[in-house]
């Protein structure tokens, strides 16, 4: 292989590990409690900052993140919870925000829990998955991923 051969595939290389270096998502809404959420109404889910699911960007580009509901594994399960018997009691405001390089975005993360008796004072844990992607150059995408834990406390 002749050196400049050599010199471009170590370049890029080095180029795609700086790219990786530089992409990355931040949250502080990690594991988080709704306490005493009362069946039959929304009820907003705030992370340490008392805002929404605050996602930060931590790379150079911006982000696009899409963020679901998803039911948790055996392993992901807390001790005392169940999985919801339902994805559709949790909704995202926006499901999906595009986080400029360097920023942060909100989204309101509401759990509506059916008003009827048998849904009380049980404990329901569910999985906030955000998945970010950011377009380069060259068609070559980075992606990043955030899973949290979020249990909604029903009221007696």
């Amino acid at each position: 292989m002749k050196w400049h051969t050599k010199f471009c595939i170590v370049s890029s290389v080095v180029g795609m590990a700086a790219m990786a270096q530089a992409a990355g998502l931040s949250t502080t809404f990690v594991d988080v409690t709704i306490e005493s959420a009362h069946v039959g109404k929304a009820t907003e889910a705030h992370g340490p900052e008392g805002k929404g699911l605050l996602v930060k960007n931590l790379g150079d580009s911006p982000v696009q993140v899409s963020v679901q509901a998803v039911a948790p594994t055996l392993k992901q399960m807390r001790p005392g919870a169940e999985s919801l018997p339902t994805l559709s009691w949790v909704r995202f405001d926006p499901p999906s925000v595009v986080v400029p390089a360097r920023g942060e975005k909100e989204i309101k993360v509401t759990v509506t829990v059916p008003g009827r008796k048998k849904y009380r004072h049980r404990t329901y844990q569910v999985m906030v998955w955000s998945r970010g992607e950011t377009a380069h150059s060259r068609e070559v995408s980075l992606n990043a991923g955030l899973l949290s834990c979020l249990r909604i406390l029903t009221a007696p």
